[in-house]
């Protein structure tokens, strides 16, 4: 597989801190793991788990997120949808 890193500013960063701290609590909350969309114009390319026992206030400073691909081509393909092609 690849990964793609999409790099946070800091206001990203603080807005992600705070919606992971939200799905960790959910999940502390029902005793189950919450999930995330991350969504592309139209398109789901990441669905994951927040673990609120080991990220119980959320993903905290994280400068950037990393989207699994399942090769490098979707990795490439992903790029080009982020930077609006």
């Amino acid at each position: 597989g690849a990964t793609v890193s999409v790099p946070l500013t800091a206001a990203g960063t603080r807005a992600f801190e705070l919606l992971t701290r939200e799905v960790a609590r959910h999940g502390g909350r029902d005793q189950a793991w919450h999930h995330l969309l991350v969504v592309v114009g139209d398109e789901v390319v990441a669905f994951p788990e927040i673990d609120f026992d080991e990220f119980p206030d959320g993903l905290v400073d994280a400068p950037a997120v990393r989207i699994a691909a399942i090769d490098p081509a979707d990795a490439r393909a992903l790029v080009r949808r982020l930077r609006g092609g």
